[in-house]
């Protein structure tokens, strides 16, 4: 996979970076911190300004002190006077907000002798004097409070027929705000009024505020002695302020601190920018350069030699080239001791080269065919020597051994172990020791002295080729295959235990039959338990669906396709054991083919069954046999002078010659009788047909003919 290109990104421009968005992080920071201080503070004033007057407010309010208290003969007149308003006119009752104009315009009509008046949708009555002198008075105490305060007060009354409605009286702000835009308390105007969650400290009495069109306040009782000398709530003062407009007076003072901080911060980034360079890029760019340069003369190969990175800086960087230095004088060593390391290592590799290819000379060949069997071997280790092996010996004519082991561990102490157990394996047995008796011994051999702790799964068989049977003691291995002609069988017989783990276990031996052609397949755990990437075995079940599928293939090619699919199962993934395999093949020694009238080409097929029964035989010898076959079937076809003609051939293969019998109901004949030809050349540059009987003499040991219950008889030994 192709790497990504990065980006270089030098460390100057971190550094730059970095100051700019710790600066930005900062000079955030410090101006939000710094506006909402100045707000809260001055909405704390504004909170002070408006506690100050309610506490003016309710020291000349106060109940407890009526005679130094209000008059309430202007607030009841005035209260009752506008109550009567809102009642009787619906145009009253209907009024809203009024701008500062409309308001001032309303007083005018005050100075106006008609029975009513209207203004902007507000009513008057005659009497409208007698109410300018009680509103009048009210009006004063309002602007006391509001002067106190530098803040808006109004009167208002609660609504008779709805508590949770306000009417109002008198506004404050008439005189003492000059502002357009701002929103008059007429008389006759009304709200619906929202409990607000603050409760305000007022002298040590708690009062709750209200919610007014955005306005914050805050109100108190008016209480003052009634005409029957009982105290009586004429009305409520409310105090008022707009804590919004703070935001908009302070907004100039932000964008001038916006400006300072941010000035102040490219100051400082440039500053911190040009420090950073001289104290640490600078002396960072020649350590880079000198890692360069010690790079360069490993790569060469040339001889090691310390470079002085050259700083003069009297700080940590100093520090670090000295640091620097001495890691490079270590290197020297180092490098002279893993230059040593490499050599000895190609060294220990080369010794290990040649034990691996002792060891695998110690082995018997991967391919071995006579007249009797075929094995077939395949051995890979997982390292330069391994602990599996495999072995196959003739005990006498008739028997022959077949092994395979796998030594617990890997590398050079598996391998000794692994030649040790072969040795002892084979020269019991050798010795006449029953199977038994030869494991047992050899399993105490390898018991002692085994500091190691090391042991030996093994499957030991002996096949008796004449009598087609095997006996066998498998030792704690991988249970093998019998492959025969139509399906593959596992060998589930009794597991005794490995070869080098307890002293004096006697191991049992199991028989079973074989037939010709049969084959057995022995394989090591590095075959079944190889793992790919998902972390699966490639199992029995895998071993045995391509057993399978190349029922009908060769020892080889049975083999070869294992390892295909092994490989193509663990893909990329690295196998970590030894993988050993040996197929044992139990040849067919006799072959019987029978035809009637033929034509000639029959030959051709009789040619290749042969070949395919008898595959162990030589190049040479299955050409001269198929030369000996054209020349007998030939004249048994042409010369039989019968109709229904049938005939036979027999081949036996014992003691290492095969006996070729052919049968035939033609005229009598005896071909042994023709004169001989001379022969001369090459046999093996000699086609198929043509020299007839001579051909045949010349290429067999021994030939026979007799006439017996009208059938002619051949018998042509190889």
């Amino acid at each position: 996979m192709r790497e990504k290109k990065r980006v270089f990104f030098p460390i100057l421009l971190k550094v730059i970076l970095l100051g700019v968005i710790t600066s930005f992080i900062a000079s955030t920071v410090a101006i939000v911190v710094s506006y909402n201080n100045m707000i809260k503070k001055a909405k704390d004033d504004l909170d002070v300004a408006a506690n100050d007057a309610l506490e003016y407010a309710n020291r000349f309010y106060d109940s407890d002190n009526v005679d130094n208290g209000p008059n309430l003969t202007s607030f009841k007149y005035v209260k009752d006077y506008v109550l009567n308003l809102y009642k009787t006119i619906d145009e009253v009752r209907n009024t809203e907000l009024k701008d500062k104009d409309s308001f001032l315009e309303f007083e005018k009509v005050f100075s106006q002798d008609l029975p009513y008046f209207y203004v902007e949708g507000m009513f008057m009555t005659p009497d409208y004097m007698e109410f300018k002198n009680n509103y009048t008075n009210v009006y004063q105490i309002l602007l006391n409070t509001a002067f106190y305060s530098e803040q808006s007060a109004y009167y208002a009354f609660k609504d008779p027929d709805n508590e949770n409605r306000l009417i109002f009286i008198t506004d404050s702000r008439l005189t003492v705000l000059k502002r357009k835009n701002v929103f008059y308390h007429c008389p006759g105007t009304h709200y619906d009024i929202k409990e607000d969650d603050n409760i305000f400290d007022i002298d040590h009495s708690y009062i709750k505020g209200y919610r007014l069109n955005g306005f914050n306040t805050r109100f108190i009782e008016i209480k003052g002695l009634n005409d029957y000398g009982d105290v009586e709530t004429a009305g409520y003062a409310f105090i008022e302020y707009d804590a919004s407009k703070v935001e908009d007076s302070y907004k100039n003072i932000l964008k001038n601190e916006i400006l300072i901080l941010t000035a102040t911060s490219l100051a400082v980034i440039l500053l911190y920018a040009i420090l950073s360079y001289l104290m640490f890029v600078k002396n960072i760019n020649k350590l880079n350069k000198v890692a360069v340069d010690i790079s360069s003369q490993l790569e060469q190969n040339k001889p090691f030699e310390s470079i002085h990175p050259n700083i003069t800086s009297h700080d940590e960087m100093k520090t670090l080239g000295d640091s620097f230095l001495a890691m490079e004088n270590k290197l020297v060593n180092y490098v002279e001791i893993i230059r040593n390391d490499a050599q000895e290592k190609e060294k220990i590799n080369a010794e290990l080269s040649i034990a691996s290819k002792i060891q695998l000379e110690s082995l018997p060949a991967s391919s071995y065919s006579d007249s009797n069997c075929k094995i077939n071997a395949f051995i890979k280790t997982a390292k330069e020597v391994g602990g599996d092996f495999y072995d196959y010996f003739y005990l006498d004519d008739n028997r022959v051994v077949v092994a395979i082991c796998d030594v617990s561990g890997k590398g050079v102490p598996a391998a000794l172990f692994m030649m040790k157990g072969k040795e002892l394996i084979k020269s019991n047995i050798r010795s006449g020791s029953s199977l038994e008796e030869a494991l047992y011994q050899a399993n105490n051999a390898l018991c002692k002295d085994n500091d190691e702790n090391l042991f030996i799964t093994a499957f030991v068989s002996i096949v008796d080729l004449k009598k087609h049977e095997m006996i066998y003691v498998n030792a704690g291995h991988e249970k093998p295959y019998i492959l025969s002609k139509d399906k593959v069988n596992k060998l589930d017989g009794t597991s005794n235990f490995v070869l080098g783990g307890v002293n004096d276990f006697e191991y049992k031996t199991e028989k079973i039959s074989l037939d010709s052609g049969d084959r057995l397949f022995l394989f090591t755990d590095g075959l079944n338990e190889a793992i790919n990437s998902q972390e699966e075995e490639f199992s029995y079940e895998r071993v045995e669906q391509t057993l399978k599928d190349n029922l009908n293939s060769s020892n080889e090619e049975i083999i070869s396709n294992m390892i295909k699919a092994q490989e193509a199962f663990v893909n990329s993934e690295e196998v970590f054991d030894d993988v050993t395999m040996v197929v044992f093949q139990m040849n067919d020694n006799k072959l019987h083919l029978s035809y009637g009238k033929e034509d000639l080409s029959i030959i051709e097929e009789i040619v290749n069954k042969f070949e395919s029964t008898f595959p162990y035989l030589g190049n040479k010898e299955k050409s001269e046999v198929g030369i000996i076959i054209d020349e007998i079937v030939n004249n048994i076809i042409s010369y039989s002078e019968n109709d229904k003609l049938e005939f036979s051939i027999d081949f036996e293969m014992k003691n290492n010659e095969l006996t070729i019998v052919f049968i035939d109901n033609g005229k009598k004949f005896n071909p042994l009788n023709k004169k001989d030809k001379y022969l001369s050349g090459n046999l093996d540059d000699i086609e198929i047909g043509g020299l007839g009987i001579s051909l045949v003499k010349s290429l067999s040991k021994f030939q026979k003919y007799e006439y017996k219950d009208k059938k002619n008889i051949l018998v042509v030994v190889k």
